[in-house]
């Protein structure tokens, strides 16, 4: 299972909201909410964070076992 808990808890830290993602990195108000459900996205997206906030992949997601 993909989780990215990571990136929002750093997005909270850095006083990052829904909407500056959406309007300034320019992700769909969908993706977001798969961001926030812990959904598969498109590698674009991922790419798209790490490059405008410097950071890695392991920044942003973990694989966690299912329960």
């Amino acid at each position: 299972m993909i989780s990215y808990n990571k990136f929002w808890h750093w997005c909270l830290d850095n006083n990052i909201d829904k909407s500056y993602i959406h309007e300034i990195i320019g992700i769909s108000w969908p993706t977001i909410s798969k961001l926030r459900d812990n959904e598969y996205v498109k590698m674009q997206v991922l790419e798209k964070l790490c490059l405008h906030f410097n950071l890695t992949l392991n920044d942003i997601c973990e694989l966690k076992k299912e329960p």
